[in-house]
């Protein structure tokens, strides 16, 4: 099931952009990405709200990797396993695109390595049987005809838990927790800032 939804994310990253016009996130390469993202927080947060969060986004912005905006592609957005249809063991379709956008399709495989790392880490002991995250990268990259390179992916982990992040704050501000303390209170911007240091020394 885990390889098959990563094939069913090559086959939606393999869809040339021309045949979804509507796609309207990033006209301007990753740029307008990053852009939605920091106006989603803020949404969410006063301008001075969320300080280690707005770093984190504009360390990523400031710090993509060389070819980040080229090929762009649709992406998911939220490419987790839950959100596809299965029959047996097989995926048969990818379902809820609320924040699809058009940028590099590597933030799809980092998204879903980094949710299934979280997933991972409040276990004693995790399922086993999924490929690793290498096996993984390598699938998608012969299925899509793209290259990551190795030093790169802790960035598109980082990227993934970014939208995490971003999400759960603006969770947590409608539950009502104070925006002061968000940043400390998020325990996905922990791990997001850990990711971003492991980026920072490649």
């Amino acid at each position: 099931m885990w390889e098959s939804f990563h094939d069913a994310l090559a086959a939606l990253h393999r869809v040339d952009p021309a045949h979804v016009p509507e796609a309207s996130l990033g006209p301007a390469g990753m740029a307008s990405v990053f852009a939605y993202w920091r106006a989603s927080l803020l949404d969410a947060v006063p301008a001075d709200g969320a300080p280690r969060q707005r770093a984190l986004l504009e360390w990523l912005e400031a710090n993509r990797p060389d070819g980040a905006d080229d090929r762009p592609a649709p992406c998911m957005g939220d490419a987790r396993l839950v959100n596809c249809l299965v029959g047996g063991t097989a995926v048969t379709g990818l379902v809820d695109f609320e924040i699809a956008y058009l940028g590099n399709p590597a933030a799809d495989i980092g998204y879903s390595l980094f949710l299934d790392a979280l997933s991972r880490s409040n276990a004693e002991t995790p399922l086993a049987g999924i490929p690793t995250e290498d096996a993984t990268w390598a699938r998608w990259e012969a299925a899509t005809d793209r290259s990551v390179a190795v030093a790169d992916r802790v960035y598109w982990k980082a990227f993934g838990a970014m939208i995490l992040a971003v999400t759960a704050t603006r969770f947590m501000i409608q539950l009502g927790l104070p925006a002061e303390t968000i940043d400390a209170d998020n325990p996905v911007a922990g791990r997001w800032a850990t990711l971003v240091e492991e980026a920072r020394a490649r």
